[in-house]
């Protein structure tokens, strides 16, 4: 949850315990002086069986270099195949300028790009 006090933005969050129960204490953030306070207030649990469970979530490391490339069957006549290439940077970003129409002839065994 976030409060705004005379424009500060603070976080608040129940703690959990590394079984999913919950603790009965409130910490919370301040983005702005990175500050942790970990006791706020006390809170009454009104059912201490209840267990949280961890979800883990996949995410793309921005740290490495790499790059995320996308080709996009536009279209097909009778003289042509027609791809779209597209890159992102690790952010997932759109690079603009590394977009590029591909035009190859429709009787080509193999495609060589890039």
């Amino acid at each position: 949850m976030a409060t705004s006090n005379a424009g500060v933005v603070e976080y608040r969050a129940a703690l959990v315990r590394s079984d999913g129960t919950l603790l009965n204490r409130v910490a919370t953030y301040n983005p702005m002086n990175g500050s942790v306070v970990v006791v706020v207030y006390t809170i009454t649990v009104s059912d201490p069986s209840v267990h949280l469970i961890r979800e883990t979530t996949a995410s793309i490391s921005t740290t490495k270099v790499y790059e995320n490339v996308e080709l996009l069957y536009t279209d097909t006549n009778a003289s042509a195949l027609n791809i779209t290439y597209r890159e992102f940077s690790p952010d997932g970003l759109a690079r603009v300028a590394f977009f590029q129409n591909l035009t190859y002839e429709s009787g080509t065994k193999s495609l060589t790009f890039k």
